[in-house]
């Protein structure tokens, strides 16, 4: 049934003559002709960062970097030459970096995966030669490893990506040198018969320069806007003959035992728990370019904490994924990327672990509350084909999870279900069309015990054409469950949801697009996917204009006028906006940005859980940031906005980030947030329990809001040595709100006042959170880890608006706490 239904969409829709249109006019993108040649040893050379050894100097070296930065296209201040070599095992590359005063060579020493402010040098390998994917592998001059997955053509970079490889760098009389030991079971690619040709690319940065160095420039005026590095631009490397890879076997084992200690209202005790799991995470390269990762009890505790934040809609605020089996291959799981950097989240991994926690019944609480579902097994298949067809495959099977509740008489009822048992599905299909150009499809389930299935499946592409300037972007989605929307929330419900973006993205100056998008009242994907926006239609243009070599005092900078525009599917517009936007680099290395919106009056609909129509009023809304030259040991980033409205309602945030780098080892960032609102017309709403007020004749209940927020956080690393790291944050967030001057909705801007409120209505909240967050890590070898992690969380609420700030303050700090404190063990065995 499903099926049929999504092959009526596709039927019906435009997307197969625009297909066929787009690949009649594409104009398969060149690469550039630079070329560098490996040459081939049989001893390898030691990783020590020295170039000292024989088979060095028997390499091809390859010299020639442009600059990207500050002054794109001019010749490298500083000279680097590179030499590259390979065996059956693995690539190396050998770089030499001449710098002509080595003592200003900048070195700070942090964790893996943050460069910071270090000299360094990347390889970039386009190992499936599809134009679109590569690996990066960066190395700074203090030996500190960072890599990623750049997708899309680059537009995607994904730096939660892993892999196993070596790297070592010395300082010199006459600058710094590095090496690289990249296996092939860290890349992917398709065996040859021949000769292996793929695309490669080196970037050097010189950091008191704020200079960056390229092999293969591509001008920004060749890259649409937010691009990282260009894949289908990169050169080539040549030269790898007859190598006969080992398949891989990886098999990552961990031990995690754990102490709880959760808090409990008075005059329960507190909860001590103490639990251990062990597991393991096997990894196989079943081809070069098709790997199998099955993972038994697998470990998915995140060590970081989230941050919190005010979320005062009915939508649901998006988390970022921190586990590591999620995070590996998540590129190939992503769906409707386009070229605005947007996507539809069909599949949100964070829907696979935790526990939705009903609430307690009047009198009780949980004594027993799972935080998370234990997972029982994961499978996923991962990889792409010699024609270009990238594949991937997951499903989890997580168990049932039960609380228990109790009274102060001691009473105890019967468990009640948290989780049912439930298995999580997804498999996603990529077709390239051309070098930049993709069709691609996709389909997920949630099927739960005791409740009907959940389904969605999409279609979405990415084309490029008249010589790689212009793109037309999009997907069409549909979906099938039991839909939150309609009472009782026992009928199935069928959804589509689409989305067409058209643009030019590629130019000297002028880049322009536009976009429609809809989703259906009855879309709903959020058994395994995210989607948190009204269910509406509309659409968003921008022009911009960009210069990339300004006279002073910019180096670039860009203008851009853009507008919303949204109504729901009964014909009320729901959004209507004018924004304008300048962007701005300095030749000081500041950036700062401006931007002015003018918001047009419009409707909030029931799908925001009004009832009937309310219409907000116009408004206008300034925005400022400012950075300073990320060179110095310390940064300062500073932001602000304000908004007035033609009600009289006045919104004012600012933000406040220090980095701080008193010496090479340690990076201490201070952060400060403050938000003030006053006088705002809005539908008072339960801050705890995310529901609306009405009024007794079932009338929309609004009033005059007020609210005061502080979000302190603070955030630090301190490295001890390139596989040893101390990192903390601590994040202390206070929200009040008050509202006066009740009213009662009875038409779109009809709000007479309102009195007859039950003497104990209280509407205001006062919320205090604090999170703290401490992780000792130790690489103690190539992919084998121990963490050490402590982690707090303390939170209290109450209708109370009249405290003052410093007594909010010191009342988050005597808020019962739950303390986590773990160690996480694991061992990679490598075959």
């Amino acid at each position: 049934m499903f099926t049929g239904f999504m092959k009526r969409i596709i039927r019906n829709s435009v997307l197969v003559p625009i297909t066929v249109l787009a690949l009649v006019l594409n104009s398969f993108g060149g690469t550039s002709p630079k070329n560098i040649v490996a040459t081939q040893v049989h001893s390898p050379p030691k990783i020590d960062g020295f170039l000292s050894e024989s088979e060095w100097q028997t390499a091809v070296p390859s010299t020639g970097f442009t600059q990207a930065d500050p002054e794109e296209g001019s010749p490298e201040t500083e000279r680097t030459v590179v030499r590259v070599l390979y065996d059956d095992n693995a690539l190396y590359v050998g770089v030499m970096c001449f710098d002509k005063e080595p003592g200003k060579i900048v070195s700070q020493l942090t964790r893996r995966d943050r460069t910071g402010q270090s000299d360094r040098i990347s390889v970039i390998i386009d190992s499936y030669h599809d134009h679109s994917t590569a690996f990066l592998f960066s190395g700074t001059v203090s030996g500190v490893q960072a890599d990623g997955l750049l997708s899309q053509d680059g537009r995607v970079y994904d730096i939660q990506w892993d892999a196993v490889w070596d790297f070592n760098a010395r300082i010199l009389d006459d600058g710094w040198s590095a090496e690289f030991r990249i296996p092939y079971n860290a890349l992917r690619f398709s065996d040859q018969d021949s000769e292996y040709v793929w695309g490669i690319n080196f970037r050097r940065y010189l950091s008191r320069k704020q200079e960056t160095d390229e092999w293969v420039l591509v001008p920004r005026s060749e890259m649409p806007i937010g691009v990282i590095s260009s894949v289908s631009g990169m050169g080539h490397l040549s030269g790898i003959r007859n190598i006969h890879p080992p398949l891989h076997l990886d098999l990552l084992g961990y031990v995690v035992p754990q102490q709880n200690f959760f808090s409990e209202p008075p005059p329960f005790p507190l909860q001590k728990e103490f639990k251990g799991s062990a597991g393991l995470d096997a990894k196989y390269g079943v081809t070069n370019n098709f790997t199998l990762d099955v993972a038994l009890n697998p470990d998915f505790g995140q060590v970081e904490v989230d941050q919190a934040i005010l979320n005062l809609t009915v939508f649901e605020t998006y988390y970022p994924e921190k586990r590591p089996l999620f995070l590996e291959g998540s590129h190939i799981f992503s769906f409707g990327n386009d070229f605005t950097s947007d996507q539809l989240y069909l599949f949100y991994s964070r829907r696979i672990g935790p526990t939705l926690a009903p609430l307690p019944d009047s009198g009780f609480v949980f004594t027993q509350n799972p935080q998370v579902t234990k997972i029982l097994g994961a499978l996923k298949f991962t990889g792409k084909t010699d024609n270009g067809l990238s594949l991937g495959v997951l499903s989890a099977l997580t168990d049932r999870e039960e609380g228990v509740e109790e009274n102060l008489g001691g009473t105890v009822k019967k468990t009640i279900l948290f989780q049912p048992t439930s298995n999580y599905s997804v498999v996603r299909l990529r077709q390239d069309l051309s070098e930049n150009s993709f069709i691609g499809m996709m389909f997920t389930g949630a099927l739960k015990d005791q409740y009907l299935p959940s389904y969605s499946s999409g279609v979405d592409w990415n084309l490029r054409f008249l010589e790689n300037q212009w793109a037309f972007d999009g997907y069409l989605a549909g979906s099938q469950a039991i839909s939150p929307y309609t009472y009782p929330y026992v009928d199935r419900v069928t959804g589509t949801a689409g989305k067409f973006t058209l643009g030019r993205v590629e130019a000297e100056h002028w880049v322009y697009f536009t976009l429609y998008d809809f989703y259906t009242p009855h879309f709903w994907i959020n058994d395994l996917g995210f989607y948190n926006q009204p269910l509406e239609h509309g659409g968003y243009s921008q022009i911009s204009y960009k210069e990339n070599f300004a006279d002073e005092p910019f180096r670039r900078y860009s203008l851009n006028i853009d507008g919303d525009y949204r109504w729901d599917w009964e014909g009320a517009r729901t959004l209507q906006r004018l924004e304008f936007t300048f962007i701005a680099d300095m030749r000081n290395f500041w950036s700062l940005q401006a931007s002015a919106l003018h918001l047009f009056p419009a409707f909030d609909d029931a799908y925001k859980g009004i009832i009937g129509l309310y219409q907000r009023p116009a408004g206008e809304l300034f925005q400022g940031m400012v950075q300073t030259d990320g060179r110095e040991p310390w940064i300062v980033s500073l932001s602000g906005n304000y908004q007035i409205s033609a009600k009289g309602a006045h919104l004012f945030s600012s933000s406040l980030l220090l980095t701080l780098r008193p010496n090479t080892w340690i990076e201490i960032s201070p952060g400060l947030n403050f938000d003030r609102v006053r006088d705002q017309e809005n539908w008072v709403y339960n801050y705890v329990s995310g529901v609306g007020y009405y009024t007794d004749d079932n009338k929309n209940l609004f009033g005059d809001l007020s609210v005061d927020s502080y979000d302190f956080s603070l955030r630090g690393t301190l490295t001890f040595r390139r596989n040893v790291s101390l990192q903390f944050f601590t994040q202390v967030y206070l929200t009040k709100g008050e509202y006066t001057g009740f009213r009662k909705l009875l038409n779109p801007d009809d709000l007479p006042v309102y009195t007859d409120l039950p003497s104990v209505f209280s509407p205001d909240f006062n919320q205090k959170i604090i999170n703290a967050n401490i992780v000792l890590r130790w690489e103690y070898l190539p992919g084998s880890t121990l963490y050490l992690v402590w982690t707090q969380a303390r939170s209290g609420y109450n209708a109370i608006f009249d405290r003052t700030l410093g007594q909010n303050f010191s009342d988050a700090f005597h808020l019962p706490m739950d303390n986590v404190i773990l160690a996480k063990f694991t061992y990679l065995f490598s075959f």
